[in-house]
């Protein structure tokens, strides 16, 4: 399953129109839960991004699950599985992905590099 949750604030340090806080309080944020979608249970997920109205998954390959691979791609929200636009080599670990200059890059774990995937836009 997939969750996914956002707050705001206004100008004024209001949070869901109650005054801001102290900085020794922690704000409380009311959410809801509007919709859930299912989720590939193989991806090794490493990060998620909403981008021109589409949900980028970003995944990693342990060593110790072979079923995994470091890629990226667009999540199908019915289904649950990513349409892979890009497959790092398994000797790298995929970690989050950022969209920057009309250039997605994604980084590494362990290599400590960002990878240039591709120019966007993505068509899905």
């Amino acid at each position: 399953m997939l969750l996914i949750f956002s707050a705001c604030t206004n100008e004024e340090g209001e949070v869901n129109g109650e005054p801001g806080h102290s900085s020794n309080q922690i704000p409380i944020i009311n959410f809801a839960v509007t919709k859930t979608h299912p989720h590939d249970t193989t991806s090794f997920t490493e990060g998620f991004l909403v981008h021109d109205g589409n949900l980028y998954e970003s995944t990693g390959s342990p060593d110790d699950m072979p079923q995994t691979r470091s890629l990226f791609g667009i999540v199908d929200t019915s289904t649950g599985k990513i349409e892979t636009k890009v497959e790092v080599d398994r000797e790298y670990f995929g970690e989050g992905i950022c969209f920057l200059n009309n250039k997605i890059y994604q980084l590494t774990y362990q290599h400590g590099q960002g990878l240039y995937m591709m120019q966007t836009p993505i068509k899905s």
